[in-house]
Order: C-alpha cells, then structure tokens, then sequence
C-alpha cells in the first residue's frame, strides 16, 4: 500500500513539474518558402510601374530550400517609384491580436533606401485609400548593402476590430538600386 500510496506522489509530481509547451504560433501566410507554383509562385503577386524593376520567382539565391522572391532595379529612377511581392490574407482575421511579419532578406548592392517589409490592415471603407493600419520597417531598421541572409521583422500590434484584409508587403523602396532577395516570410499571429 505505501508503495502504491509513493508511486501516485511520484507521478503527480511529475505530471506537476512537467513544463507545458505553448503551442506554436498561427502561420497566416501560404507557400511562404516560395517553393510551390508553375511559372508564378503559388499565392504571390508582382507589381512593379516600370520595366526597368525586375521581379522575379528564382532559384539563384534561396535561404530554404530553393526558391525565393527577388527585385532588381539596375538604374535609379527619379521619380519615386517603388516595387514589391505582396501576399493578401482575408479568411478569419485575427481582430485585437498582435502581428509578426519576419522574413529572411539578401541584399547585393542595396543604395539609396533599400528594401523593407511591410503588413497593411484594411477594411471595407480603406480598400481602395490609406490603409487602415499599418507597419513597416522603413524609416527605422535600414536594409541596404551587401549581406547573406538576414532575418527582419516587423510587428503590428492590436488588429482593429473591422479588420477585412491584411496584406503583406516585400519592397524595394523608391530611389534605390541593386538586387533583393526575400524567403522564409513568416505572418504570425501573437
């Protein structure tokens, strides 16, 4: 009997002192390796307002395991114009939540602004003007120059409540040349 009575002390103990992981964090994004598509990665889209910014879906740089997004702009452009892969998300919005967008970057040759990331919330009177929220790493974590493989973040906290849309931006500013290079984009919800 006091054995019996010393093994269940043992086992509650144990089941006590066991560390509960917390569960991992929700992953909004699709395909956010970059690996699946046909001549277009899977759930990406490409805008650029000039021939002279080339986006590509590449196998010539990647973080994991082959692919990645890239912009290139040879010549700088007066006027300011920016580029940009972006990913739109509008299942179950995670209104009142905080937003983490990271993503591994590589820049060769980033001048003038660089590159940046972005998360954009919009509803049903902000789709088509200013957004509604939103957060970006321009203006405070520069991203240019020459570098391997570099995780940024950004982070937007407390998702309004008529939230209808989040899109997330991967940007090459205005005013800037050389080549990035974008994989592993993460959109977690905290």
């Amino acid at each position: 009997m006091k054995f019996l009575i010393g093994l269940m002390a043992t086992i509650l103990i144990f089941i006590g002192c066991s560390k509960k992981s917390d569960p991992a964090p929700l992953q909004l994004l699709t395909n956010s390796n970059m690996e699946t598509g046909g001549t277009q990665p899977n759930s990406w889209s490409y805008y650029s307002p000039t021939d002279s910014i080339v986006g590509l879906w590449t196998t010539n740089a990647a973080n994991s395991p082959t692919h990645s997004l890239e912009i290139t702009r040879s010549a700088t452009i007066t006027s300011p114009r920016f580029a940009y892969w972006r990913q739109e998300y509008s299942s179950v919005i995670p209104t009142g939540k905080n937003l983490v967008l990271s993503v591994k970057i590589k820049g060769q040759n980033l001048s003038g602004y660089g590159a940046a990331i972005a998360i954009r919330i919009d509803n049903a009177t902000t789709l088509t003007g200013y957004a509604l929220q939103f957060s970006t790493t321009q203006g405070t974590t520069p991203i240019t120059g020459t570098f391997d493989w570099t995780p940024y973040s950004v982070r937007l906290t407390n998702v309004d409540p008529t939230a209808q849309r989040i899109t997330i931006y991967l940007l090459l500013l205005n005013d800037t040349t050389g080549s990035v290079n974008f994989d592993d984009a993460n959109l977690t919800v905290e």
